[in-house]
């Protein structure tokens, strides 16, 4: 593929585009550039496509975060602690206000 879309919904709703033929490394994020606007365009049409297909949704990944927060605060989850949780919460609304 010559480029790759990817989004960050864990913490922060962010996206990424990497232009891999120009950009090998995937160091440079071309996501906001207006050249690259077709390109984003039906990289999402694309990938909203393979969800509907394979029944996926942002509202059910969001429930599978949600709850992975809510067993990792409870130490449930080897690895991450109650301070990791808080600050990941605290990160989401800071996003979510912007």
């Amino acid at each position: 593929a010559d480029y790759k879309l990817i989004h960050y919904y864990y913490v922060e709703d962010e996206w990424e585009l990497i232009d891999r033929k120009k950009d090998p490394m995937e160091l440079k994020n071309v996501y906001n550039d207006p050249a690259y606007a077709e390109i984003r365009e039906d990289l999402h049409r694309r990938l909203e496509e393979l969800r509907v297909k394979y029944k996926d949704n942002s509202a059910l990944s969001q429930k599978y975060i949600d709850q992975l927060l809510s067993d990792a605060e409870a130490g449930k989850v080897y690895g991450i602690d109650s301070a990791k949780v808080q600050a990941v919460k605290a990160r989401r609304r800071e996003v979510e206000n912007r």
